[in-house]
């Protein structure tokens, strides 16, 4: 008896080990994690507002526009002609006439295709424009786009997030009919956390061939209550032809390794890096409750990628995973939630080309307040989709 005890009590101290390896959301351990493997720093936020679809997110960026002084960084990836777009350009002519000092980056590959003739009178405006070519310099690499979103304001504000300057994100006639917004989420911040949204943009610039960039940077007071409230909030930036390696990659695997409830995602794209899938598939087979909130071919714009999706799928179904697919209109959002706790938020889709192809920006963050409305915007979404039962078609 005594010989078969011991190897029973010695593979349940090796399970119960196994349950406690990663560190939990909000330790030290788990953020000295995060340090070492996606080159990041822990930093806090002063205030942080979930800006979901354009109705929210467009008249923050243009109140955060507005309110520069010296300097404003804008990056995007599409840029063309529309009126979202247009109005930005006119808001731009007026704030670099006062003297704002504007730096903006837009990727050729994803803009020059669909509004050459509009992208050319960007050089008549008083602004600074730099273009990404993907076979550029130390950027060579066809198809190798920047899609990072980034606005910042003296250093003081900042939002990043997935959404372009399209009317797509905002409802609006078509024909006989009102056209749903897509669903998108950027998210606005304040505070120390916006020096390293910034130095990323620099980095973005010089690496474009742009001058050496020096600010004095305007950071806005946090008074006594505020500083109660501060939040605790990483900034991870994957460029994986400068860095040459893949943080936001390792940033998902860690926060999956650690959670033990449930994880929510939401994402346009679906065909997630090779780590993280066997991150998830680990952390379903340990009892987590993992639910994706994904596109329908009827939804996705680019309808070819659906089939490539599909291909995916059978790995996640037979593991419990849930699939939930949107049906009247698309998702662009790009967000996950752990536990209730823990979040991210930025460019950065669940498919091959965010993970190993192009450069992407993300906000991480512990908040059960902010966490919890993610998840209320993500159950939200389920009730315009349908759950996916099928391993194949």
């Amino acid at each position: 008896m005594h010989r078969l005890l011991t190897p029973i009590v010695f593979l349940f101290l090796l399970f119960a080990l196994s349950c406690t390896v990663a560190a939990s959301f909000g330790t030290k351990e788990f953020e000295s994690a995060l340090d070492a493997v996606t080159s990041s720093e822990l930093k806090y936020a002063s205030a942080v507002k979930l800006l979901k679809e354009g109705a929210e997110s467009f008249p923050m960026r243009e109140t955060v526009i507005r309110g520069a002084q010296d300097y404003l960084l804008i990056q995007t990836f599409i840029f063309r002609k529309n009126p979202i777009s247009q109005d930005l350009v006119n808001l731009l002519e007026e704030k670099g006439s006062q003297g704002t000092v504007i730096k903006f980056i837009y990727d050729w590959l994803g803009s020059f295709v669909y509004s050459p003739f509009f992208l050319c009178k960007l050089n008549d405006l008083p602004i600074d424009v730099r273009t990404h070519v993907a076979f550029w310099g130390d950027q060579r690499g066809v198809n190798r786009i920047w899609h990072e979103k980034i606005i910042v304001a003296d250093g003081s504000s900042a939002i990043i997030g997935g959404m372009h300057f399209e009317e797509l994100n905002l409802e609006r006639n078509k024909l006989w009919r009102t056209v749903a917004p897509q669903r998108d989420i950027d998210i606005y911040v304040e505070g120390p956390i916006v020096k390293d949204i910034q130095d990323s943009f620099v980095e973005n610039w010089q690496i474009i061939g742009g001058e050496e960039l020096s600010f004095v940077q305007h950071p806005k007071d946090v008074s006594e209550h505020d500083s109660e409230n501060l939040i605790p909030m990483r900034f991870v930036a994957q460029k994986p032809l400068t860095h040459k390696e893949y943080r936001i990659n390792n940033l998902y695997v860690e926060a999956i390794n650690a959670a033990k409830e449930h994880i929510y995602l939401e994402t346009p794209f679906f065909s997630p890096a090779f780590e993280i899938i066997e991150a998830l598939v680990a952390a379903a087979r340990r009892g987590v409750d993992i639910v994706f909130l994904t596109n329908s071919v009827r939804t996705l714009d680019l309808s070819y990628r659906y089939v490539i999706s599909r291909m995916y799928y059978p790995v996640f179904l037979r593991e419990g995973i849930k699939i939930f697919e949107m049906q009247g209109r698309m998702t662009h959002a790009k967000y996950a939630v752990f536990d209730g706790v823990y979040s991210i938020v930025g460019s950065y889709n669940l498919d091959f080309r965010s993970g190993y192809l192009d450069t992407e920006c993300m906000l991480a963050f512990y908040s059960p307040e902010l966490s919890e409305e993610l998840i209320e915007w993500f159950e939200e979404g389920l009730t315009e989709a349908k759950e996916v039962f099928s391993l194949f078609w």
